[in-house]
Parts: C-alpha cells; sequence; structure tokens
C-alpha cells in the first residue's frame, strides 16, 4: 500500500529534525553547529530523505492540480557541462511549462506554503553543488559538512513547515489525498504511455538506481544488460522522449543526469518482463 505523499513527507522532517538534535550543538548565533564527520553524512543521509518525500510531493501535486500550458516565447534556457560554460541553448521542444493554482479549489495554500519553506530550508547551496558536481558529476553529494552551521531562521522555517504540513494533512483534502492514493479504486488510472522497446530498456536501468542520484547517460548505458545495451545516443533521445510523457525528469537541468519521477516509478513493475 502507497503511503500518502504528505504523511511521508511530514515523517521524513520529523526524522531530519531528530537527527538534527542528535548531530549538531547549540552555537554562539543561536542557531546549530554540526559536529564531526559522521554527524554531517548522517544529518546529509537524512536530508536525501526529504528531498525524495518532496519530490514525490511535487509530483503527486503535479498529476492533480498542474495545469499544462504553452512554453512563453520570452523564456531561455541556457546550459553547460560547467558552471564557466561553453553554453548552450535549450531548444524549446524539451522545455515544459506549467502552473499549479492553489487556494479556494485548487491545492491547498498551506501545504503550498510548507513546501516552500521546507524547500528554502534545505536547498542545497548552488556554488556548493556546482563544485561537487565538477568534482564527481551525478555522485550523492553531501548536503551538510562538518562544522558547518545551521542559523535560527532555518530552523523556524523547519518548524513552520512540520506544523504546516501536520495541519494541511489534518483537514478533508488531505485526508481526500491520502485516500486517493492508498486506494487506487478510488480514482482513475492513467493509460499508458505508448512504448518502444528502447523506451522500457531505459526505464528498467534508472529503476535500479537511488533516486537520489540522477544518472547520466553512460551510467543508464552500463546498468542495461548486455541483451538490451543501446548506443547513448538513442538513449539520450529515449530520454527525451520519456521526459515529454512525464516518466523521466531532470531536475539539474538536462545535462544534470536523469531519474523516474513517480508516474514513472509507478509504471515500471508493469511493464517489466
Amino acid at each position: 500500500m502507497e503511503r500518502c505523499p504528505i504523511a511521508a513527507l511530514a515523517d521524513a522532517l520529523e526524522r531530519f529534525q531528530r537527527t538534527v538534535e542528535a548531530s549538531t550543538t547549540p552555537a554562539p548565533f543561536g542557531g546549530r553547529r554540526v559536529i564531526g564527520r559522521p554527524h554531517a553524512v548522517a544529518l546529509s543521509e537524512a536530508h536525501e530523505t526529504v528531498s525524495h518525500a518532496l519530490t514525490s510531493l511535487h509530483e503527486e501535486l503535479r498529476r492533480s492540480h498542474a495545469k499544462r500550458v504553452p512554453t512563453p516565447a520570452e523564456i531561455v534556457l541556457l546550459e553547460a557541462d560547467s558552471p564557466d560554460g561553453p553554453w548552450t541553448r535549450v531548444p524549446v521542444e524539451e522545455i515544459q511549462a506549467a502552473i499549479l493554482p492553489f487556494g479556494g479549489q485548487d491545492a491547498d495554500a498551506r501545504l503550498i506554503a510548507a513546501i516552500e519553506d521546507c524547500t528554502e530550508a534545505l536547498a542545497f547551496p548552488l556554488r556548493r553543488w556546482n563544485e561537487l558536481q565538477a568534482n564527481d558529476p551525478g555522485a550523492a553529494h553531501l548536503r551538510f559538512e562538518a562544522g558547518e552551521g545551521l542559523d535560527a531562521v532555518t530552523l523556524d522555517r523547519l518548524n513552520a513547515a512540520g506544523a504546516g504540513l501536520r495541519l494541511a494533512l489534518s483537514e478533508p483534502r488531505g485526508a481526500s489525498l491520502q485516500r486517493s492514493i492508498t486506494n487506487p479504486a478510488e480514482k482513475d488510472e492513467p493509460v499508458p504511455p505508448p512504448l518502444t522497446t528502447t523506451d522500457v530498456a531505459v526505464l528498467a536501468a534508472l529503476a535500479t538506481f537511488n533516486p537520489a542520484r540522477l544518472a547520466t547517460i553512460a551510467m543508464v548505458h552500463e546498468a542495461m544488460p548486455p541483451c538490451d545495451a543501446r548506443s547513448e545516443r538513442t538513449i539520450g533521445d529515449s530520454i527525451k522522449r520519456l521526459m515529454t510523457q512525464g516518466l523521466v525528469e531532470r531536475t539539474e537541468g538536462p545535462r544534470g543526469g536523469a531519474r523516474l519521477t513517480m508516474q514513472g516509478r509507478r509504471l515500471v513493475p508493469k511493464i517489466a518482463p
């Protein structure tokens, strides 16, 4: 039985906050400071669990409330293998745009506020992420380091996020969302998109990776059994196609690696040979 994503995020956040208490000491500036390397690893692993839960909840909200819109012509995305460039423009057909209305009969505004608090409080510093990616692309990078501080504002936002999630879960819409996920018969099952044999092989390969780790095309190629092996170019084309079908996502941009979306993870067991 699949858990409600609101409850999963609330539990993950509560575990993260308990890990903060066990891995940090009070700091002079009013926040907390990470004690040592093992504590930083434990805190980073708890952070990965929260990030995974956030992704699952975002996916469910997109499925239930997001509305696809044409990509505005003025939006331009650039990509590069390094923060120093060279930069190339992302083709407009690879950009997907949507709006997520909230309030009233749309997504619960208190839930959206809790997600924003959680996301902003735990965001991976961009400069550090770029440095770690440059040294070891696609690895499971540590979010926290020994001696690093968590200020009082960050801790307060995490407390606000936890309270918001519990409140949203206690409301009728939160209970309704939980029933729709834990009892699939109460909602319409989406019709699986048409897939080629290459698409199925790529999905199966991506399913072997931890959702917290983004897989490069080379990593997907290596994860394929010899009987399913495809060229890296063919794999790249398949990933682009699967992204348009909502089965694969690249959360860090077109060159940042790929992973299965929640919809993709649900589909893999149904199409496995």
